[in-house]
């Protein structure tokens, strides 16, 4: 969410200063606040949690350790790429 956020301000920056007239000055990128802008669109602690999971490369391991241990398995399957990119 915190990276949505980041990036709707540095866009709407962007589209105000491109439509401004030529007495405006855009936004300078400085050491400031680009460690403004990282801290912002860095991911916190709680956003991370999910790579703690043991996640497995391949359905054939999942199936080997939900054997061994007793447990279901959880599969995502989808068509295409998880973020809808080519």
């Amino acid at each position: 969410m915190r990276r949505i956020t980041a990036a709707l301000i540095v866009l709407s920056a962007w589209a105000g200063s491109s439509h401004a007239d030529e007495s405006t000055q855009a936004p300078v990128l400085t050491l400031e606040t680009y460690a403004a802008l990282q801290a912002a669109i860095a991911p916190s602690p709680s956003e991370c949690v999910w790579r703690e999971i043991g996640w497995l490369p391949t359905f054939g391991d999942a199936v080997a350790e939900a054997r061994r241990d007793g447990k279901p398995i959880f599969l995502w399957a989808m068509n295409g790429h998880p973020l809808a990119c080519v």
